[in-house]
């Protein structure tokens, strides 16, 4: 904030922005840990490679016209899609994503909820 700013801000008004950034982050923090128990399960983890690959967040997005060079509207859709997935891999921790974006094998399920 500017000092303009902070002179403008009452003390009560910045108690309760204050209060909503920490109800905000424990949210925040809930939602990460629902994903990472939802995705971190044998099923959780079909489920998002489904997603992963319904997203096409592995494969090149840019789709051409072969005779005018042209970028196709289909793009921009693909690329609405991936992002979907970017944003649910923001919550999810790197083992859970190793597991489906490697494909690796030989973690304990219960170790990963912990």
């Amino acid at each position: 904030m500017t000092r303009a700013t902070e002179a403008r801000v009452t003390d009560a008004a910045r108690k309760r922005k204050e209060e909503d950034e920490r109800i905000k982050a424990r949210e925040e923090a809930r939602l990460r840990r629902a994903f990472c128990e939802t995705f971190a399960t044998e099923s959780g983890q079909k489920v998002l490679q489904w997603i992963m690959d319904s997203c096409s967040y592995q494969r090149p997005l840019l789709a051409v016209n072969p005779h005018t060079g042209e970028a196709l509207n289909t793009s921009l859709y693909a690329e609405g899609r991936r992002t979907l997935y970017l944003r649910i891999r923001g919550f999810l921790r790197r083992d859970i994503l190793d597991q489906v974006e490697r494909g690796q094998e030989g973690t304990d399920e219960a170790e990963l909820l912990t």
